[in-house]
């Protein structure tokens, strides 16, 4: 099983420089820290909620590729099946 602390460090590496993000990657540090709070069982559905959903639907590259992070499918793997 992937590690979450693994999946958001590589989201905040997609997201980039990019000041447009710089919101998210401060809520990603949050969801961190809140991680260490919530039980095992919970950790994927909590990120899921407070992350993932603004990424649906992808509209940018980078969406995407977060999406592509979270789901271990490829990018191309996603827009095909949109």
């Amino acid at each position: 099983m992937r590690n979450i602390f693994d999946v958001l460090k590589q989201i905040k590496n997609a997201l980039g420089e990019d000041n447009e993000y710089s919101e998210i990657k401060a809520g990603i540090d949050e969801i961190e820290y809140s991680l260490r709070y919530k039980a095992s069982e919970d950790v994927w559905n909590y990120v899921y909620d407070k992350l993932i959903v603004d990424f649906i639907p992808p509209e940018t590259e980078i969406d995407y590729k977060v999406l592509s992070i979270w789901t271990t499918k490829t990018v191309e793997e996603l827009k095909e099946g949109e």
